[in-house]
């Protein structure tokens, strides 16, 4: 089937330079499954490799990892999809063979590198994958809320990562995609108060709604001095590099420091290190974690998890190489592309 297919995919040639290209699909592998994608949202990660503050190979063309789609073909040793499932998509390959893998972590994976896995990302029509990367998700969960089974992922790694009991007080520095989805996950997860620093309204709208009980805007409030030494939990969900050293500062004594944000190489930090020792703070971070997608899928089926209300916007895949460069990418806590 695939001999005879072309798809659209986006591709990055340089900083701020997105094109969407054409090419014919190579046949499907034994171990591949062909995709039909149906919506992939625009993350953080994108954004930085269209900037070019994330070094990739160029031309890089598997940008969009955050999509849903249905199976159209599947390989002969991926007997366990059939055409018409419908499926989110682990975009992290691992070697099975390091130190890190060979322990369980292969999210941690040191030689990511040695392994193919897609024909393109999911900004596309098609994309070609490796079996072992796909997950089922139920016919009736709508691509709104799928596309989000990954970042989902990630925040719930990230809060296993963290010793936090019923009543902590906790601070999400961040309301953008990451800080939303974990405001979404402690909602359904125990009684906490929560506050969501955040500059941009909109995202704070998004945040009070979800059940914040305090938003503040960082732009016109100092928050290191209005939560100093209060907040048992502080989880930095902006990738700046300041975020930390205000996290340091508002952490009660042996609170907990969750990094759970990718951040540009080359970052440096304020942060104060005699915050860590008098304060015994324990700081922790967190990366993708493929292992909890099971848990995002179930999380994102219940009716009440509304990972939706995130969308700011939705556009068509055409439309995709102008929005990277125009001011709704900050100011939508999610982009939705559709082919």
């Amino acid at each position: 089937m695939t001999g005879h297919m072309r798809t659209r995919f986006a591709t990055v040639y340089g900083p701020g330079d997105v094109r969407i290209e054409e090419k014919e699909l190579t046949p499907t592998g034994p171990c591949q499954v062909l995709l039909k994608v149906e919506m992939c949202g625009v993350c953080g990660t994108d954004l930085l490799i269209n900037s070019g503050k994330l070094p990739v190979k160029i031309p890089y063309p598997n940008l969009g990892h955050e999509y849903c789609a249905q199976v159209c073909e599947s390989g002969s040793e991926v007997g366990w999809l059939s055409p018409g499932d419908r499926v989110v998509i682990n975009p992290n390959y691992w070697c099975g063979h390091c130190k890190m893998c060979q322990s369980g972590l292969i999210h941690l994976c040191t030689e990511k590198a040695g392994r193919w896995s897609k024909s393109n990302g999911g900004f596309a029509d098609y994309a070609l994958v490796a079996g072992d990367l796909v997950h089922k998700i139920p016919a009736d969960l709508p691509a709104e809320r799928a596309i989000f089974a990954e970042p989902l992922s990630c925040c719930l790694h990230g809060l296993s990562r963290t010793s936090m009991k019923p009543g902590d007080r906790i601070a999400i520095l961040g309301g953008g995609t990451i800080g939303l989805l974990t405001l979404l996950a402690l909602r359904h997860g125990g009684d906490n108060c929560i506050t969501v620093s955040e500059p941009v309204a909109g995202k704070r709208a998004i945040a009070a709604a979800l059940g914040a009980e305090r938003v503040l805007d960082p732009l016109t409030t100092d928050v290191a001095g209005e939560l100093r030494d209060r907040m048992d939990v502080v989880i930095d969900c902006t990738g700046c590099s300041e975020a930390l050293a205000v996290a340091a500062v508002i952490a009660a004594p042996r609170g907990t420091i969750l990094a759970i944000s990718l951040y540009e190489d080359g970052l440096s930090s304020d942060l104060q290190p005699g915050f860590i020792s008098r304060k015994e703070l324990v700081i922790v971070g967190a990366i993708f974690a493929p292992f909890r997608l099971p848990d995002a899928i179930r999380l994102l089926s219940r009716s009440s998890f509304t990972a939706e209300k995130l969308i700011g916007s939705t556009v068509e895949l055409a439309d995709l190489p102008g929005v990277m460069q125009s001011a709704l990418v900050r100011e939508a806590a999610k982009i939705a592309v559709t082919p």
